[in-house]
């Protein structure tokens, strides 16, 4: 059953022809009943302020598709994994073609100046040879799953989406709920996958990885197991030179990957 079907009953019932004034006042308070939780699991040198704003992007896009009863079911949170030591050690590669200055580095990692040539082949070596076991720590999933887990426990269904390096941690977390000793009764937990630098998408959920996308092309290039294939080409390809950005590459308004990227909600059975 798509996680969306009951919210449909719900909402078909409200408008129903003849239903009384305690019908109505019923079916509004089960709508404003948070039943979905939809979590942004973001990717390397992302902040949590950079994640926020990425989660923040992704509910505007909700309220602008779905009709306010509806879209009063769904609640947005965070399954933020910190990458300090990645952006650290870009720095350590970058600072002395930058003379020391870290300001600079900030604002082109944020966006704010433009990212040289150089930089972007530097960040694309950097990305391409790190491994998964480096970039899943086991204390972060711990708490993912254990926020999950406590989601699903209400009653709620849980959709993560997982962007870039957010992928190996969904996939982590997806084992762990299902796959470990501990395992959920339902099958409430869903994952939405975005610039997959993984082979695989665990419980074959839907992805979307754009065929410009420099990063994932680095790692498919390097990588002894291949991410999956790019599915998607957007005209024009956005604001993002390295075609990774979250929002400025995968879910810039108009985009076939942001319409790709919503429709893999209906997609998913939980």
């Amino acid at each position: 059953m798509k996680i969306f079907t009951g919210l449909c009953v719900i909402l078909a019932l409200c408008i129903s022809v003849g239903a009384s004034a305690e019908q109505l006042k019923f079916c509004t308070s089960t709508a404003q009943q948070k039943e979905v939780t939809i979590l942004f699991g973001n990717g390397v040198n992302t902040t949590k302020r950079q994640a926020e704003d990425s989660r923040d992007a992704l509910k505007i896009k909700f309220r602008l598709a779905y009709p306010s009863g509806q879209f009063a079911a769904f609640e947005f949170d965070l399954a933020y994994n910190p990458t300090a030591n990645v952006v650290l050690d870009l720095w350590e590669s970058a600072h002395q073609r930058l003379d020391g200055e870290a300001a600079q580095f900030l604002r082109i990692l944020s966006g704010i100046e433009a990212m040289p040539d150089w930089f972007q082949d530097l960040m694309r070596e950097k990305v391409a040879n790190i491994t998964e076991d480096e970039l899943v720590d086991n204390q972060t999933l711990q708490e993912h799953v254990a926020l999950y887990r406590a989601k699903v426990l209400e009653g709620k269904k849980v959709i993560v989406v997982a962007h870039s390096q957010g992928n190996f941690f969904a996939n982590a977390a997806y084992a762990a709920l299902y796959e470990s000793g501990n395992t959920l009764a339902t099958h409430s937990f869903g994952i939405v996958s975005v610039a997959n630098p993984a082979s695989f998408v665990a419980g074959n959920f839907p992805y979307t990885t754009l065929t410009n996308d420099l990063v994932i092309e680095s790692i498919r290039a390097v990588a002894l197991v291949s991410p999956l294939p790019a599915n998607v080409t957007n005209n024009p390809s956005g604001n993002d030179l390295l075609g990774h950005n979250f929002v400025n590459a995968y879910l810039f308004s108009g985009s076939i990957s942001a319409a790709k990227i919503m429709a893999d909600f209906e997609a998913v059975e939980i």
